[in-house]
């Protein structure tokens, strides 16, 4: 990463999350490519992916929704340690999200195992 990257990426990811979490999802999808470029190895990709595969789905994009939330799924998958409370949040908002685009594109088998994983976290 060049040395700007370090300084912009943060902000450019606060700026995405306020778009996502006012809907503005193609806002936010453009905002997240970007962090994505300008960090792809940055902390917490999981929830950049996540962010950024619920914005297609809201777009009505289920494909690429399901590429970014694969690849959100493949490194949340390796984050158990991680237990704060908005992580731990995160983590169930995309695991709803999941299973549902899981199920929406006839992927019943991975949707029941996603919504078991939603079940899991929500008894803890």
């Amino acid at each position: 990463m060049t040395w700007w990257g370090k300084f912009i990426a943060p902000f450019t990811c606060g700026i995405a999350f306020n778009k996502f979490a006012g809907k503005k999802y193609k806002d936010a999808v453009k905002l997240l490519n970007r962090i994505i470029e300008i960090d792809p190895d940055g902390d917490r990709m999981e929830i950049i992916y996540s962010c950024l595969g619920r914005s297609y789905m809201a777009l009505g994009e289920y494909d690429k929704a399901l590429d970014e939330m694969e690849k959100a799924y493949s490194l949340f998958k390796n984050q158990d340690g991680k237990k704060d409370e908005a992580y731990l949040k995160e983590n169930k908002e995309f695991l709803k999200a999941y299973s549902w685009l899981l199920y929406k594109k006839e992927n019943n088998k991975l949707a029941k195992i996603i919504a078991d994983k939603l079940l899991e976290l929500e008894v803890r």
